[in-house]
C-alpha cells in the first residue's frame, strides 16, 4: 500500500514538473520571438523567417516575395508630446491596424524603436505598393486618443521585391532605402526601391 501511493506522488511530482518545465519553455520561447510590448515578431525572429522565404521563394521558379518597412513618422515627437505611455499605446495600436490590414499568411516583425517590417509572400510590387497604401490609410485615418488626447499618426513605407541578384541584406537595404526616400520626400507616403 505505502509502495503503490509512493509511486502515485512520485508520478503526479513528476507530472507537474514537467507542465511546469514545459510551459516555462514556452514562454522563453514566445519571449524570444514575440516582442512584449506590440505583440509584434521579434527581429530576432524575423532574420530567420526572412531567409527561411527567401530560400523558398528562390526554390520555386516564379516565386516572388516582398518586404515593406515601415516607420512611424515624428514618434519622438509623441513621446515627448504625450509621454511615454502614449507612445506605447501607439506602438501597440499601429501593429494592430497593421494586423487587421494584412493577410493571415504575412507577419509585422519589430525591428525596433518605431520601425517594423512585413515580407509579403506571393507578392510582386504592384501588390505589396497597395498594400503599403492601405496600411499607410488605415494608419492616417485611425484617430488615437489616449487619455484625452487625440494623438495624429502616420507612416511612410519603403518596398522592394525580390530580384534574382538579391539576398536577404541587399533586399533589405533596398527596401529601406526606400523608407528613407519616403521620409526625405515629406513622410506619410510610400516609395518602392
Amino acid at each position: 500500500g505505502n509502495l503503490l501511493g509512493a509511486l502515485g506522488i512520485t508520478s503526479i511530482v513528476l507530472v507537474i514538473a514537467y507542465l511546469t518545465v514545459g510551459g516555462y519553455q514556452q514562454r522563453l520561447e514566445e519571449m524570444a520571438t514575440i516582442d512584449h510590448l506590440t505583440r509584434a515578431v521579434s527581429r530576432q525572429a524575423f532574420d530567420l523567417l526572412f531567409s527561411q522565404a527567401i530560400h523558398s521563394t528562390n526554390r520555386h521558379d516564379g516565386g516572388v516575395l516582398s518586404v515593406i518597412m515601415l516607420d512611424i513618422d515624428f514618434f519622438k515627437h509623441v513621446n515627448d508630446t504625450y509621454g511615454h505611455a502614449a507612445g506605447d499605446y501607439v506602438l501597440q495600436s499601429f501593429v494592430q491596424i497593421v494586423n487587421d490590414t494584412i493577410r493571415s499568411i504575412d507577419s509585422v516583425f519589430r525591428f525596433g524603436g518605431e520601425e517594423f517590417a512585413v515580407h509579403l509572400h506571393n507578392t510582386d510590387e504592384i501588390g505589396a505598393k497597395l498594400l503599403a497604401e492601405r496600411i499607410r490609410l488605415n494608419v492616417e485615418s485611425t484617430i488615437m486618443r489616449y487619455k484625452g488626447s487625440s494623438i495624429p499618426v502616420t507612416v511612410s513605407s519603403g518596398i522592394a521585391t525580390l530580384e534574382k541578384i538579391d539576398n536577404g541584406q541587399s533586399l533589405m537595404e533596398r527596401a529601406d532605402k526606400a523608407l528613407y526616400q519616403a521620409k526625405n520626400n515629406g513622410r506619410n507616403q510610400v516609395q518602392a526601391s
